[in-house]
């Protein structure tokens, strides 16, 4: 498809004889490809698309890179040395790491969703990073717990309307060499806990956006409250080298069946080394 100024106007037709589901899912599939491929040329090709990159990156509001924000994280590194020792004395982490430790720079951790203290769970896990956290609106119900979670850098989504600018915030997180943590399975596990849901594809999307890498990782559930906490850490994972440049949301969806199935290696794993 030819996105240059001098192209062809032309009329993308999808013929439809019956409004049947297999239709229906065959039209979503074909306008979302051809909308995410025309948004991805875009920020790949800024010439031919001056206004989509200068309202994005250049508006005068723009917040500056955290690198270059003085105080940026002094609430936050007080909450975290501060609840750095109840939070060890609660949750005891113990982690597995299976291959090389989390890589620096920009990374998208991606764990299962078995209890509400799983966020707690990765910041104990990882100390020496600053993980960003993106937390559910329903969560920002006060203006107190509002104020805490802005200052623990947190990234608001709506599950039920997604805004793009939640997704920016997070692409920016990671090309600025920050690590953001997000449960593809969407919501807690209603479930006992030991199974990993369905994922959803929002992460695969971020991390081919931003080019970072995705790291899996495995959260046991304690069966009971004084259990060490165990966390397993798998290899990270290059969405961009999987699918190239510009992929088609076939590619996505098996990379995001890929990604699940790596998180149940590392439960496989975990069970073969530690059988109960």
């Amino acid at each position: 498809m030819d996105f240059s100024p001098s192209a062809e106007r032309r009329t993308i037709q999808f013929p439809i004889t019956r409004f049947s589901e297999g239709n229906l899912s065959k039209l979503l599939d074909f306008t979302t490809n051809i909308c995410y491929n025309t948004v991805n040329h875009c920020f790949q090709h800024k010439s031919t698309c001056e206004v989509i990159t200068l309202k994005h990156t250049n508006a005068d509001n723009a917040a500056p890179p955290y690198k270059k924000r003085p105080f940026a994280y002094f609430w936050y590194d007080f909450v975290k040395v501060t609840g750095l020792i109840p939070g060890l004395i609660w949750i005891r982490p113990k982690v597995i790491h299976v291959g090389r430790k989390c890589p620096k720079g920009g990374v998208l951790i991606s764990p299962n969703h078995p209890t509400f203290l799983d966020p707690i769970t990765i910041l104990t896990a990882f100390p020496w990073r600053r993980p960003h956290c993106l937390v559910t609106k329903d969560l920002y119900k006060n203006r107190l717990m509002t104020f805490f979670l802005r200052k623990m850098h947190c990234i608001q989504v709506d599950k039920d309307n997604f805004s793009m600018a939640s997704f920016h915030e997070t692409v920016d997180c990671l090309k600025d060499g920050r690590a953001v943590v997000i449960f593809p399975e969407g919501q807690v596990n209603q479930g006992d806990g030991r199974e990993v849901q369905a994922f959803k594809s929002g992460a695969i999307l971020m991390a081919h956006r931003s080019g970072a890498p995705i790291l899996p990782v495995y959260i046991v559930k304690r069966e009971k409250w004084y259990q060490f906490q165990r966390v397993v850490i798998g290899e990270p994972f290059d969405v961009k080298a999987a699918v190239g440049p510009i992929p088609t949301m076939e590619q996505m969806n098996r990379v995001t069946d890929q990604l699940r199935e790596k998180e149940l290696e590392l439960k496989r794993f975990y069970e073969e080394k530690y059988p109960s």
